[in-house]
């Protein structure tokens, strides 16, 4: 009996509990596209939409990104998640900067490529269509301080034919209004559903609550 009610308690307390997975891929970076590394992310900021089909939690951000040199990029990265206006990005609905853990990952138009992981926290976000939006270094750190040219670094491109709702968007101040392209950029959004459970913690439940109503057989 004690162990049948271990495995109902386990089971009921287990119910709601998962991993963070996958809940957006835009995709991964398509080499070489049009002899183009990206969008740029140094004097512009760049956003590109995602959706959610049920209450997310962020929990983690991946992207590709493209430098001529190392010195292109910023230990920083600055990160926002926006709301839809429609069809362009709009209000923050959070924000932060990050140092990602960086995986080199090939070339790309002849310069090295690299994979960008950094962890986030956007708690409750409703089902519908988000704009990621990225930028090499603080939000208002536009050009090179030291020369004003903007530093070679970008959010590297992926298969156009992504089944997202909009193309990527830039502007270059925060003041400024987002212009559209005709780019889908790489990048991965993990997270958790809420109130979701997968399919292993429903059949967990389903066995502990079967144990319980055994119990109290036993019992009657």
């Amino acid at each position: 009996m004690v162990f049948l009610r271990s495995i109902g308690l386990f089971a009921l307390l287990s119910l709601g509990t998962a991993s963070a997975a996958v809940v957006w891929n835009n995709g991964t970076p398509v080499a070489d596209v049009n002899n183009q590394n990206g969008s740029i992310m140094s004097d512009t900021n760049q956003a590109d939409d995602f959706q959610l089909l049920v209450t997310t939690d962020l929990t983690a951000i991946r992207f590709w990104s493209t430098e001529f040199t190392a010195a292109d990029r910023l230990p920083l990265i600055f990160w926002q998640i926006l709301s839809d206006a429609p069809g362009t990005p709009g209000s923050v609905i959070a924000s932060g900067s990050a140092a990602p853990t960086i995986t080199a990952a090939g070339t790309n138009a002849g310069s090295p490529q690299f994979q960008n992981d950094f962890n986030i926290s956007v708690l409750g976000l409703a089902a519908g269509t988000y704009w990621l939006a990225l930028h090499n270094g603080s939000y208002t750190d536009i050009n090179n301080p030291t020369n004003g040219v903007p530093y070679d670094y970008y959010w590297s491109w992926t298969d156009q034919s992504n089944p997202t709702t909009n193309t990527g968007q830039g502007s270059f101040l925060p003041s400024d209004p987002w212009i559209g392209t005709s780019a889908e950029n790489a990048f991965v959004v993990f997270g958790d559903a809420v109130g979701t459970p997968e399919p292993a913690a429903l059949l967990l439940t389903s066995v502990g609550i079967g144990a319980l109503a055994l119990l109290r057989r036993r019992r009657a």
